[in-house]
């Protein structure tokens, strides 16, 4: 495992972490009341730094299975 220490400091980019998590929320919120089992791949997130590593986490596992997919791809067309 390897720890990543990620600083923030420009307050737009704050704002939009928030509203980002806020929005999510919104929507994790709204799965819960529709389907009957719980979504676990949208878990209600309390702070924005829990919602940096969610989203880092959803990352990371679309580019593992992105890489896992690589030799199956076509390779790209050459540059002209």
């Amino acid at each position: 495992m390897t720890d990543f220490i990620v600083s923030i400091t420009e307050p737009a980019h704050l704002d939009g972490i928030t509203w980002a998590r806020d929005a999510h929320n919104v929507e994790a919120e709204q799965l819960r009341g529709e389907a009957p089992e719980y979504r676990p791949d949208m878990p209600f997130i309390e702070t924005d730094d829990g919602y940096v590593q969610w989203v880092m986490e959803r990352a990371a596992a679309s580019y593992a299975q992105q890489q896992a997919l690589a030799p199956l791809m076509p390779p790209p067309p050459e540059a002209a």
